[in-house]
């Protein structure tokens, strides 16, 4: 009975290994789609620059605004808390399928018609850029997703 038993157990391993290596299959194709995806996303024109100082090839985003930044602007919308920005990095963290859909839809000029639809207008303000202090960069990034200061 031992040897039977045995035969069973192994036999109920083999079939749940077979089927955890089917998942991971799927679970990789999903992740290898899904930065295929994400990288037609980020190498569409409007999507080469940060979407707030226009650095160039930005690899981070905040995934529920729907723009592209670079890492020192990343900083920042870490700072403003989850509730306004949710920063992710697209070459480090997995995407969901969700969040690609999202910003296939946006991305950063969509998102800076709305976001910086009065900036030219605004005479406190001028659009920062790579080489921008720190402090001209939190104040910048805080009036442009915090306070809605550009928005019409």
């Amino acid at each position: 009975m031992n040897a039977i038993l045995r035969n069973t157990i192994e036999e109920r391993r083999k079939s749940v290994l077979s089927t955890l290596k089917d998942d991971f299959k799927n679970i990789e194709s999903i992740a290898v789609n899904n930065r295929k995806r994400l990288k037609n996303v980020l190498l569409r024109q409007e999507n080469l620059k940060c979407a707030d100082c226009d650095a160039n090839e930005p690899r981070w985003a905040s995934i529920n605004i729907g723009v592209f930044i670079c890492i020192d602007c990343s900083g920042v919308h870490r700072n403003l808390g989850a509730h306004i920005s949710k920063v992710r990095s697209c070459t480090l963290d997995e995407w969901e399928d969700d969040t690609i859909d999202f910003f296939e839809k946006k991305g950063n000029y969509i998102v800076n018609q709305k976001y910086e639809s009065t900036l030219g207008s605004n005479t406190e303000y001028t659009k920062i850029n790579p080489n921008s202090s720190p402090e001209d960069r939190k104040s910048f990034i805080y009036a442009k997703y915090k306070d809605h200061a550009f928005m019409s």
